[in-house]
């Protein structure tokens, strides 16, 4: 994170969440807990867990200063020797806080000081009373063991605290928490940036061009498999996990950027490829190359090499496997850390922010994604910190997609924001959206017109 003014609001959310995660007595008698079972967020991928409940809650124990801590077993670590032993997500990441969640509650459980089940009512989670105090939980330890359908603290409540405590909007307060959730150990994290440095190496067949740099790198991630509807048409995969959005083909990928590369002036540029769908990526790829409906064939591209995707992006992988038997994976995959789908996600994520490229296009329909986009605005990811770029650069291609998040309501279609730059080219040129999509057989229609990506991205409450 760069000394900006603008991240203050960043750093002073941070010292209070280590203030109260680390500084604080755990055998104290008056510091207070919240733990979360973590198999709550069973069949949901890593992005959605930590952007749902997870982030809710953490919010409510940081309004009431409760320590947050997190026990159990998730999917995510289910059935690897490597994480026997480990509790909630410390197979892959580092403690968020140094207390530990069944000491504390071996030593309350049959106490007055805990309570075990639902968010409990007389909490009234998320809210202030009339006077605009906190509601009081008289209980040292609240223990959620119980599953709630409704979300235990609303986005407006989380924006109106941060904003009015830290002068923090909630897309910083989103890129903070995940980031601070997602903290790699030292051996997953050698492990993600020699997955990066073999990915590199090996993409340019060991020769690297010299003129590669972040000026000319575009983010490229693709979210496709069980989260597009029709994906059988395309790849002919199936899945267990229920389709959620329109995807862009990978025809519409290739005609993206065509736009863009007449936009920018068909400027070589180098793409970062990563998607949990080997196969659609693939297509993608060679669509790239294929001269009768692409321009951008001297176009570079990287791609993760060393990932060992499962072909889905959520933990119901395990039952496409048992219903699909032909869809086998690499008989490697979770055989260790070094093959395990989870360090291979953050391997992604973290190849597609690291280099800190000029662009990212990113689908809105996929968490995962989004939370690229937001670590790019107000991390700084840059692998040497010293050439870290002004977060104020930052540029998006977002490619919005009709399904169940209805961002734009009813609307059936398909259309691309582009980055303000763009637009104002696009707004310069008269290309409407009628005429852009005659131009380019993609539809910016009249959203994309009216605003460029990154417009008013920070002033969002949702996302």
């Amino acid at each position: 994170m760069d000394k900006s003014p603008e991240n203050l609001p960043l750093e002073s959310f941070l010292k209070y969440i280590y203030d109260i995660q680390f500084d604080q007595d755990c055998h104290d008698p008056n510091t207070k807990f919240m733990i979360y079972q973590i198999e709550h967020e069973a069949k949901q991928g890593l992005g959605g867990s930590l952007q749902g409940q997870l982030k809710r809650y953490f919010t409510v124990a940081m309004k009431q200063k409760r320590v947050f801590l997190l026990t159990g077993q998730y999917d995510w670590a289910q059935g690897h020797s490597y994480c026997d032993g480990f509790d909630a997500m410390e197979c892959f990441f580092l403690p968020i806080s140094k207390c530990n969640p069944k000491d504390i509650i071996s030593q309350v459980k049959d106490s007055n000081d805990y309570y075990e089940g639902k968010a409990p009512d007389n909490c009234t989670f998320g809210t202030n009373d009339k006077h605009g105090r906190l509601p009081k939980c008289e209980w040292r330890v609240i223990h959620i063991t119980k599953k709630v359908r409704y979300y235990v603290m609303n986005n407006g409540d989380i924006f109106d605290w941060t904003k009015d405590k830290f002068g923090l909007g909630m897309m910083g307060f989103s890129a903070l928490i995940t980031q601070y959730f997602l903290r790699p150990k030292p051996e997953i994290r050698k492990i993600i940036y020699d997955k990066i440095s073999k990915s590199i190496y090996k993409s340019f067949n060991g020769d690297i061009p010299n003129i590669l740099h972040t000026g000319q790198i575009i983010a490229y991630p693709i979210r496709a498999s069980d989260k597009c509807k029709a994906v059988t048409d395309i790849t002919g995969k199936h899945y267990t996990h229920h389709a959620e959005a329109n995807c862009f083909t990978p025809e519409e990928h290739i005609k993206v950027m065509n736009a863009f590369n007449y936009l920018t002036n068909y400027k070589q540029w180098t793409l970062i490829l990563t998607s949990e769908d080997n196969k659609f990526l693939d297509m993608v790829i060679k669509l790239m190359y294929d001269t009768s409906i692409s321009n951008v064939s001297n176009w570079r591209y990287i791609r993760n090499t060393e990932d060992f995707s499962v072909g889905e992006g959520t933990t119901t992988y395990k039952g496409t496997l048992r219903k699909f038997k032909d869809q086998k994976l690499d008989e490697r995959t979770g055989s260790s850390l070094e093959t395990d789908h989870i360090v291979s996600a953050l391997s992604s994520l973290i190849f597609q922010v690291h280099l800190e490229p000029k662009y990212i296009v990113y689908g809105d329909s996929s968490t995962w994604l989004k939370l690229m986009w937001k670590f790019l605005n107000y991390m700084n990811c840059n692998i040497k910190p010293e050439y870290h770029r002004d977060v104020n650069d930052a540029k998006c291609v977002e490619l919005c997609t009709p399904g169940y998040l209805k961002y734009y309501g009813d609307f059936p279609y398909k259309f691309v924001k582009f980055s303000h730059n763009l637009w104002q080219r696009i707004h310069n040129e008269n290309l409407k959206p009628k005429r852009f999509e005659q131009e380019f057989g993609i539809n910016i229609t009249q959203y994309g017109w009216d605003r460029w990506c990154e417009k008013d991205f920070k002033k969002k409450i949702k996302y």
